[in-house]
């Protein structure tokens, strides 16, 4: 992982590096934006120690089979984990080149997945 995680914050997962650095430029003042590193990476004991503290998991794995296998073992992991889908593009970076609002989207699938944990 690698990143700064702030306990008692909300976690974006992402599936790249330069995902992840677009994410922590955008929102890390809402929420905290982390990688294993690949959709198919495993996190180790001290990613894992990390995440157990965020509230909420929002999973944004790339548009493919890859993404899917990973954001599905993050949903077998903990009921606190929320897949959501990249709007446009196969990932937030290309999401963001086509003129997405990362924030916005963002602050969107937060409200949505609070909603759904209630």
């Amino acid at each position: 992982m690698g990143e700064e995680i702030v306990p008692g914050r909300p976690t974006l997962l992402v599936e790249g590096e330069f995902d992840a650095l677009l994410g922590w430029q955008t929102i890390r003042e809402i929420i905290n934006v982390a990688t294993c590193g690949s959709a198919t990476s495993k996190p180790d004991r001290t990613a894992i120690l990390q995440l157990i503290t965020s509230p909420l998991i929002l999973v944004a794995y790339d548009a493919d089979s890859a993404g899917q296998e990973g954001a599905d073992f993050w949903q077998g992991a903990t009921a606190r984990v929320h897949r959501v889908p990249i709007p446009s593009g196969n990932d937030i970076t290309e999401f963001h080149q086509r003129g997405g609002d990362i924030s916005t989207w963002i602050r969107g699938q937060l409200r949505l997945a609070s909603h759904r944990s209630v």
